[in-house]
């Protein structure tokens, strides 16, 4: 009995190289959502770090703000804020490893009338690599103002 062109079914060989074809087309995209996944998490990992400093930043505006005149002004170099930050954020840090932040508030060397500068220096583990980020701001003494 004659099979027809129209009857003919696939041989086992041809199914093979269809599949190791899409398999080797497959692969490639594959790693782009990959990639694309750890890209995803280290900007939220960044975003939540970045509203943090900021926060932190504006508290320390406010603790020199509430200053009087005569009072001591508020001065630190690299203090370890981190486990303050973790204890009050723990539900928006809870996937950021290795996560360390140094807070320093001095006298402020850029301005010419007084007043504080404030850094908030940021390192954190993202995938293999060690993500670092820092955030300047200078209060200027109300009074110089």
């Amino acid at each position: 009995m004659r099979v027809s062109p129209e009857h003919r079914a696939f041989t086992l060989l041809e199914i093979l190289v269809s599949v190791a074809i899409l398999g080797m087309a497959i692969i490639p995209i594959s790693s782009l959502f990959s990639q694309g996944l750890s890209m995803l998490r280290e900007m939220r990992d960044r975003t939540i770090i970045i509203n943090i400093a900021e926060q932190q930043i504006h508290r320390y505006i406010q603790d020199l703000s509430q200053l009087e005149s005569g009072d001591s002004p508020i001065n630190f170099t690299d203090r370890d804020i981190t486990d303050d930050i973790v204890d009050e954020y723990s539900d928006r840090l809870q996937y950021i490893r290795n996560l360390k932040i140094e807070a320093t508030v001095q006298p402020a060397s850029l301005c010419v009338s007084g007043g504080s500068e404030i850094i908030i220096k940021s390192s954190w583990k993202s995938g293999k690599r060690t993500v670092e980020f820092s955030l300047f701001n200078i209060k200027a003494r109300e009074d110089m103002l």
